[in-house]
């Protein structure tokens, strides 16, 4: 639902990318790696669009490259198969608005959009969408908990260990700088509250 473009989808393609959005996320959680890693989010548009059915169509589809089509073209070809032969969706379920953000204190909030604002810089660099980066569940848990030390860190719910490897010491570096300007005074709030140091 969050990806662009998929809301101009006819309701037999959205099935198609709900089907597929589903292995990428499978063949993902296997293999330990971020889904774009695995097939970003334009060639999962564009196999819904075209739905393949040989691997030389696969080909064709512009992101898909032939690597790809030995390694994953048969799961690719085989879900999409699948997916025709289920009902299409006609209608998208609404998406909750809420972020969680709501049941942040002040100084919680502040380091969640400085985190937030991080994880958009990574974003860019790796010309993907930041969810993938680092999902927001996990980043209302670094809000929350601060953690200080790699052991903590490694600790927390939802990091993976290429998300460790490529962001962590940043994340460890930016907390820290954090409770450095609370500390310091330096992070206003409207709404102080007991830091927890």
């Amino acid at each position: 639902m969050r990806l662009k473009g998929a809301r101009v989808l006819g309701p037999l393609e959205r099935r198609v990318l709900r089907e597929l959005f589903v292995l990428r996320e499978r063949l993902a959680e296997e293999s330990d790696q971020p889904p774009f890693r695995i097939m970003n989010n334009e060639t999962l548009l564009e196999l819904a669009r075209r739905r393949p059915h040989v691997a030389q169509e696969l080909s064709q589809v512009n992101g898909f490259t032939w690597k790809q089509v030995r390694r994953l073209g048969e799961d690719v070809l085989a879900t999409i198969a699948r997916a025709k032969e289920l009902p299409p969706i006609k209608n998208f379920p609404e998406l909750e608005s809420r972020d969680g953000t709501g049941e942040l204190d002040e100084l919680q909030y502040e380091l969640h959009e400085r985190l937030k604002t991080l994880r958009k810089r990574w974003a860019d660099q790796l010309d993907t969408d930041p969810a993938y980066v680092i999902n927001r569940h996990v980043l209302l848990r670094l809000a929350k908990e601060q953690p200080q030390t790699w052991d903590a860190l490694e600790r927390l719910p939802g990091l993976v260990d290429w998300q460790l490897d490529d962001f962590g010491d940043e994340l460890l570096d930016a907390i820290a700088r954090f409770r450095a300007d609370v500390q310091a005074g330096k992070v206003e709030s409207k709404r102080r509250r007991p830091w927890r140091g």
